[in-house]
């Protein structure tokens, strides 16, 4: 009895050990973004100080409206056994979660126009291009 206890034991602390590990490695991957934009914009200091949040919160809204479509957005590959980390959703759904992205977009383009340059802003607006292209390239791989 004493094993199959330890045993449970040992089985729940793998499992929240690798959850927190996953946590770590999407919040590392969080902030590698947010750094690699900042460093292809060239932003002074201060505009770093001023459009971290936003670009953090940026990401956590669009995180949070794929989830809420039944996409997993932090893990692009087929599991073990062959299922998709992508639901499948009808049209009227995906229009949906498209609209609610492009006002997530919208909403940061309009807090950055404030704080970047012309120049900053357009360069901004391939990133999220190429981010978006990016994305939709894993999402249909992982089909």
């Amino acid at each position: 009895m004493k094993h199959f206890i330890s045993l449970v034991i040992l089985t729940f602390l793998l499992a929240l050990s690798e959850t927190s590990q996953s946590m770590e490695n999407q919040s590392r991957q969080l902030v590698d973004r947010i750094n690699q934009t900042i460093e292809r914009l060239q932003l002074s200091d201060e505009q770093v100080n001023q459009v971290k949040p936003i670009l953090a919160q940026s990401i956590k809204t669009r995180m949070n409206i794929l989830s809420k479509y039944g996409i997993d957005p932090h893990n692009r590959t087929k599991s073990d056994d062959n299922h998709s980390p992508v639901k499948k959703i009808g049209f009227r759904k995906a229009r949906q979660l498209s609209n609610e992205l492009s006002n997530a977009r919208e909403n940061t383009l309009a807090q950055l126009s404030e704080i970047l340059s012309d120049a900053q802003l357009s360069d901004y607006k391939k990133i999220q291009i190429e981010a978006r292209e990016n994305f939709k390239q894993q999402m249909k791989s992982a089909r």
